[in-house]
C-alpha cells in the first residue's frame, strides 16, 4: 500500500517553501524609521560596528587594530573589549536622548474612542408619603339623635358615629347624607367617601 500525496497540498507545500525563501532573502527592517538627524549618532545594524568606532579603529597604528585570533568569543582581545566599551559608550548616549515629542493627532489615536458616559440622573425628591385609599365600604346611614354610618368590613360591620376609630388606623369624621369623611390616623390625612 502506497501512500500517495494529495496534489493540491504539494503545491501549497510548495507555495509555502517559495514564500519562505523570498522572506529570508529580504533585508531585515530598519528599527529607526524617523528621519536622521546630524546631531544623532548613527545607528548600526546588529552585529555591525558602528562608524564612529571604525574611524577611532582606523586610526591606529596597523599592529595595534584587532586582528581576528583563534580565540573563543567569551575572551575578547584587548583591542575588541577597547571596541566594544567604545559601541557601547555609543549606544548608552544615543539611548539618553530623550524621544521626540508625538504630534496630537498620533496622541489621539491611541485614545479611547469610547463616548462619555451618560450624566447621572437628576436626584429626585422622595415624594410626600399618602394615606391609602380607605379599605372599607360606607353602605348605609342610620339617623336618630345623632347621625351614624354603617361600614362594612372583611369580617365584621361596625356602626360608628364622628369621632370613633375603626381598627386603630381610621377616625370617623363628618357624617352627612351622601359623604363621609374619614381621617388615616398615622399620617392625619383626611379622605371623602361616597355612599355605595
Amino acid at each position: 500500500m502506497s501512500a500517495r500525496l494529495n496534489p493540491r497540498l504539494g503545491w501549497v507545500l510548495l507555495a509555502v517553501l517559495a514564500l519562505a525563501g523570498f522572506l529570508a532573502l529580504q533585508p531585515a527592517p530598519d528599527d529607526d524609521l524617523s528621519v536622521a538627524r546630524t546631531d544623532r549618532p548613527e545607528r548600526s545594524a546588529p552585529g555591525q560596528v558602528p562608524s564612529q568606532v571604525r574611524q577611532e579603529r582606523n586610526a591606529l597604528p596597523t599592529g595595534q587594530r584587532a586582528q581576528p585570533t583563534s580565540r573563543s568569543a567569551s575572551m575578547p582581545t584587548p583591542q575588541q573589549a577597547r571596541e566594544l566599551t567604545l559601541w557601547a559608550a555609543a549606544w548608552q548616549r544615543r539611548s539618553a536622548e530623550p524621544w521626540p515629542a508625538a504630534p496630537a493627532d498620533a496622541r489621539w489615536s491611541w485614545a479611547s474612542q469610547q463616548p462619555p458616559p451618560p450624566p447621572p440622573p437628576p436626584v429626585q425628591e422622595a415624594a410626600a408619603p399618602m394615606a391609602p385609599a380607605f379599605p372599607y365600604a360606607w353602605v348605609g346611614r342610620y339617623v336618630d339623635d345623632t347621625p351614624r354610618a354603617v361600614i362594612a368590613g372583611p369580617n365584621r360591620t361596625w356602626v360608628l358615629r364622628q369621632g370613633d376609630e375603626i381598627d386603630g388606623q381610621w377616625r370617623v369624621g363628618a357624617v352627612a347624607e351622601r359623604q363621609l369623611t374619614v381621617t388615616y390616623l398615622p399620617l392625619n390625612q383626611d379622605q371623602t367617601v361616597a355612599l355605595k
